[in-house]
């Protein structure tokens, strides 16, 4: 639940993709 709820494309924490 804090994967994609921080920012996911941005590139700040855990970029899923």
């Amino acid at each position: 639940m804090e994967r994609r709820a921080d920012t996911g494309r941005g590139g700040g924490k855990r970029t899923p993709r």
